[in-house]
């Protein structure tokens, strides 16, 4: 089954005194990309949730979104004297620099995060327990999310794989009058050359090799239908990714592009365009595929 790129997964936790938020987004990227923005509380918990994220995203672009709000007494925030001194030194050395007058030093200081320090420095493992819960719903959210997309994406992408086998099957229609034409053409090449003093034998064998070949469209037209029955192989197993789809729709595109060079004959032409504009819009839908 598909997954598509995109998605939103989100888990909240509302203690008496505590409440924390886990927002989880994803879009589309190449490549794994995790930004994890949250408080220092659990900074030293990062690698942790990284990998606890890696194991359910695999592609896309992912933003990971943690609020934690703290209402309890031990919660009380203190002065962090070395750092408000630091401060205060440092922006009046640059009041001085920049010739700038102020004597409200207080309220600037104050507004500083750095000029505080948490009481607590210990985080309670229940609610590291709490924390790590709440990402994996988000991510259960998440992954739900894109399975529901994907399932949309892989309905369209069939509708128009099996678009082109129906303009693969209109091509057969056309197979008697393209024979036709290439006989006529072969004829009046016959008519030219018994105009010649001589035939060389070997000549009018290339040539008629050469036309054969030229014209024969038969084993770009079984090798397209192969591709197509491996993509829809692919995409309907558990195995299915989007790079592998990218890799097989590739060669889809070598076959009918072949067969719009060798085929010699406007109507089949028109249908290849047909199938190319199917294609790209396969391709489309496979850039926001896992």
């Amino acid at each position: 089954m598909l997954q598509s790129m995109t998605g939103f997964g989100k888990a909240i936790s509302e203690l008496p005194h505590q409440k924390i938020t886990v927002d989880i987004r994803s879009l589309n990227s190449k490549q794994g990309e995790i930004n994890l923005r949250m408080p220092s509380l659990f900074r030293d918990k990062e690698m942790d949730i990284r990998q606890l994220v890696g194991t359910y995203l695999d592609r896309g672009k992912i933003d990971v979104i943690i609020h934690y709000e703290d209402k309890s007494e031990k919660a009380e925030k203190s002065i962090n004297s070395e750092a408000f001194k630091r401060n205060y030194h440092l922006l009046k050395s640059l009041a001085k620099e920049l010739d700038i007058d102020t004597t409200d030093w207080l309220s600037v200081l104050t507004s500083m995060p750095d000029s505080y320090s948490n009481q607590t420095d210990q985080v309670p493992d229940d609610l590291l327990e709490l924390l790590f819960n709440l990402v994996e719903i988000a991510l259960g959210e998440l992954v739900r999310f894109r399975l529901k997309e994907g399932k949309a994406l892989e309905n369209d992408v069939q509708l128009r794989i099996e678009s082109i086998r129906d303009l693969l099957k209109q091509t057969e229609l056309m197979e008697e009058e393209r024979t036709l034409n290439m006989r006529s053409k072969m004829n009046a090449k016959w008519n030219e050359w018994q105009t010649e003093q001589q035939i060389d034998e070997n000549r009018l064998e290339q040539e008629l090799f050469y036309y054969l070949e030229k014209f024969d469209i038969t084993e770009e037209k079984v090798r397209l239908n192969q591709h197509c029955d491996f993509f829809i192989e692919s995409m309907t197993s558990e195995s299915g990714n989007g790079r592998k789809l990218g890799f097989i729709a590739q060669e889809i595109g070598r076959e009918i592009n072949t067969i719009g060079s060798k085929a010699n004959h406007a109507g089949v032409q028109r249908l290849v365009v047909e199938m190319k504009t199917e294609l790209e819009k396969i391709k489309e839908q496979l850039s926001n595929i896992v």
